[in-house]
């Protein structure tokens, strides 16, 4: 139909956010369910920096999403005579939407924020870059893909990529495993020549990654909050179940920097399923 630009909304198509973009019978509204929710779920994702279950249900969480995104935009997208901005998708939130993505999707990558977007992460030459150890989505032109990883750390104490493949050395970060010694859920025929955390102090990390690694029991209840220095910022990739486990424990911790949902590099639609969902914190709560 021509009316949306985003790539989001529009590769490939979807019929019911097409229609909402052009009849007021067409608005969506609380209680939807569908892929057409998960696409909205992810635009408020990006654009206004709320972390929605990507379910593809319009319950009360992402109606809230909605009402914060209409009341942000100059003017508030209300109705004529609206006093309170209401929680349905139409015609003007749709279009405000689509916009707004296309420009965030035709951005460079941003020189602030903390993760990357794209597989060339903070201004370097990627081509310098080590190989990558794997033959799949990870390997871009035969370089290490930065997608999902911090980018701008802030380097006043140790940088720590759990269970990393070099990922994020380019900026200074060093790859640690747990020790196998405290931690059941490491097998220490994964240690594979990384350092142990163990062997770092107390309270030391500025900064701490896991891309695609897990984040186990011995990790969540004590090594994260014994390496980390107050204020160090944790960035934690993963699948969409994996994150959202997380999120309860993460909350706990301190404030939310950032969330991106990232595609595997090459792919120009947005996977709901195998998308990256990518998460960075401000550790706090260290006790």
């Amino acid at each position: 139909m021509g009316l949306l630009t985003c790539r989001l909304f529009t590769v490939p198509p979807n019929a019911k956010i097409e229609r909402c973009a052009l009849r007021d019978p067409d608005h969506i509204l609380p209680g939807s369910v569908g892929d057409h929710v998960k696409l909205i779920q992810i635009a408020l994702n990006e654009l206004s920096k709320v972390f929605l279950a990507i379910d593809g249900k319009f319950g009360p969480k992402t109606a809230a999403a909605v009402v914060a995104f209409k009341e942000a935009q100059t003017p508030p997208l209300r109705q004529p005579g609206q006093r309170i901005t209401d929680n349905i998708v139409g015609i003007g939130t749709i279009k405000a939407l689509d916009k707004k993505m296309k420009a965030f999707e035709d951005a460079p990558e941003p020189l602030t924020g903390f993760i990357s977007l794209t597989p060339f992460g903070s201004l370097h030459d990627h081509n310098l870059s080590p190989c990558s150890p794997f033959f799949d989505s990870d390997d871009f032109k035969g370089r290490i893909s930065h997608l999902g990883t911090p980018i701008n750390p802030q380097r006043f104490g140790r940088m720590v990529c759990i269970g990393g493949t070099n990922e994020v050395k380019y900026l200074g970060f060093v790859n640690f495993v747990p020790d196998p010694k405290q931690d059941p859920s490491m097998p220490a025929f994964a240690v594979g020549g990384r350092a142990l955390t163990s062997s770092l102090p107390d309270h030391s990390a500025s900064d701490i990654c896991f891309r695609s690694a897990p984040v186990d029991d011995f990790m969540k209840n004590s090594e994260l909050k014994r390496i980390a220095a107050p204020g160090c910022r944790l960035t934690i990739a993963g699948n969409k179940g994996r994150v959202e486990e997380l999120m309860p424990f993460l909350q706990s911790l301190g404030p939310q920097l950032q969330v991106s949902v990232v595609n595997d590099p090459g792919k120009d639609t947005i996977d709901l399923n195998k998308g990256l969902f990518v998460v960075a914190f401000t550790m706090f709560n260290l006790r």
